[in-house]
């Protein structure tokens, strides 16, 4: 069940977090641990690391931990050492005002990895077969040919719907926790960004 996020919060904290300058592990581990609980050894064998790499990850969640983005959920002995479990506080959310603030290999690392994620839940969605389970699920690729004028309105109306489906969030935590009803895991994204001519 996911903890209802305030998205003031969610975007000062996305603020420090660029201000104070950021790894593309702090990026990869918040997103990991906005989905489920995790490790910092969990994370790096996810991640595609090897074990031994653990330690490096686990600076980097530390730093997460700092900046109030994650927080330690508990300890658990493993062959005479201490595993750690975090989660996040909120997921990373960049606004237009934050992506100003990065250059554009800033930009890229964090959109490939968002993509990268994507493509795990379709793949996993495919495989399972839910992606097509429920006939009232929707899907749709639109390629369009736009003014400026036009693709600021896109992205406008991307922006309501994203504000939309946090409001939609937070109203199903609500019931989800006076009803006891098991959550369902869904995958919602939006996107408008331009493409190469042919």
């Amino acid at each position: 069940m996911h903890t209802p996020v305030d998205p003031t919060t969610v975007a000062e904290a996305t603020t420090r977090l660029l201000r104070a300058g950021w790894h593309p592990i702090q990026i990869q581990s918040l997103t990991l641990l906005t989905e489920r609980e995790a490790s910092p050894k969990e994370i790096a064998i996810e991640l595609g690391l090897t074990k031994a790499k653990a330690g490096y990850v686990s600076h980097h969640v530390k730093a997460l931990v700092e900046r109030g983005l994650v927080k330690p959920t508990r300890t658990e002995a493993r062959r005479g050492a201490n595993e750690h479990y975090y989660v996040a506080t909120a997921p990373l959310i960049i606004s237009t005002e934050d992506a100003q603030r990065m250059s554009l290999e800033e930009r890229l690392v964090f959109t490939c990895w968002i993509v990268n994620c994507l493509s795990h839940d379709f793949v996993r969605a495919v495989e399972a077969g839910t992606i097509d389970e429920r006939p009232d699920r929707h899907l749709t690729r639109f390629p369009m040919n736009l003014d400026e004028q036009g693709f600021q309105e896109l992205v406008e109306e991307h922006d309501r719907v994203f504000r939309r489906s946090q409001e939609i969030q937070r109203e199903a935590d609500e019931r989800l926790s006076e009803s006891g009803e098991e959550s369902m895991p869904v995958t919602a994204f939006v996107a408008s960004f331009p493409t190469p001519r042919p």
